[in-house]
């Protein structure tokens, strides 16, 4: 991505081929949104990523999911200061 990336609370789901997931390269400022609520059905946070087939990510290698000259984070829950 040649400019900015902003997430808005959606879940970026990462493919494993090869033991690798490729990194999302953002060539200026990614910013990612995301809120305190809870999914009913699972009792957990919504993920902001997610890394399908993780047990085959080659073990004791650094992974690299999202790389950008700035990654900012926003809490966008009703009621806070985020």
């Amino acid at each position: 991505i040649q400019g900015d990336f902003i997430n808005n609370q959606g879940t970026i789901n990462y493919l494993v081929r090869g033991g690798k997931v490729a990194t999302l390269n953002v060539g200026n400022v990614a910013a990612m949104m995301f809120n305190n609520d809870i999914d009913s059905a699972t009792g957990f946070y919504k993920p902001l990523i997610k890394i399908n087939s993780a047990q085959d990510l080659i073990k004791n290698t650094e992974h690299v999911l999202l790389k950008a000259k700035i990654i900012g984070y926003g809490n966008v829950s009703t009621g806070t200061n985020g």
